[in-house]
């Protein structure tokens, strides 16, 4: 009996050393989230969110805890960037800015060298919107992710129809509608030609999903 009983304290302690590891892991792979990413797709409950002309994110890093993001946004000709700092939280991947309201940064699916999709809520005169992004390193592996991508937005209640997949043939982002954005906004943010997803996409049977 003494014999089971250490046994199966051992694998008590074992189990929860795991666990305590796989929740470290995702802590440590953020501080490899830095450098440049390419905006994929986007959703959202609010379609003027992500409709031409809006901010996207260009550049990630991490100090403190705290992530750090730079985005761009095609204005009169030019390129704005804005950077912002959301603030680490209690919750795992889980970040807070206030900004235009109340914003709360997730990271759902983090794999530094490959593709991250992210989600933010936010509140703003008792109005609450969501918005999901899918960002790559390399903007060519646009299709290997995109399943994936709906898969979540399905769990966060979002709909086919409420999915844009952005055109990544030119520049990493595609041609953008209107005026040629000059300089660094055409290299990394070439937006549009943008178009809601025609049919939904079958549930990726992926190993990094839920």
């Amino acid at each position: 009996m003494q014999l089971l009983l250490l046994t199966v304290g051992l694998a008590l302690v074992c189990g929860l050393q795991a666990q305590e590891d796989s929740e470290e892991e995702p802590q440590e792979r953020l501080q490899e989230l830095s450098g440049i990413w390419h905006p994929a797709a986007l959703a959202s409950n609010n379609s003027a969110l992500i409709r031409p002309g809006r901010h996207f994110i260009n550049t990630i890093s991490m100090k403190d805890g705290n992530l750090h993001v730079e985005t761009l946004r095609p204005q009169e000709g030019r390129c704005e960037k804005v950077s912002l700092t959301a603030f680490k939280t209690d919750t795992n991947n889980k970040f807070s800015l206030e900004i235009w309201g109340h914003n709360d940064f997730h990271l759902e699916e983090v794999q530094p060298k490959t593709y991250l999709i992210l989600y933010m809520t936010n509140r703003y005169n008792d109005v609450t919107s969501l918005v999901a992004n899918l960002m790559l390193r390399d903007p060519s592996t646009q299709k290997d992710f995109l399943q994936a991508f709906e898969s979540v937005c399905e769990d966060l209640g979002l709909h086919k129809d409420q999915i844009v997949a952005l055109d990544t043939d030119a520049g990493g982002l595609g041609e953008p509608q209107g005026p040629k954005v000059q300089g660094h906004c055409s290299d990394h943010l070439q937006e549009s030609h943008g178009q809601p997803l025609a049919e939904p996409l079958p549930r990726a049977s992926a190993p990094w999903l839920p």
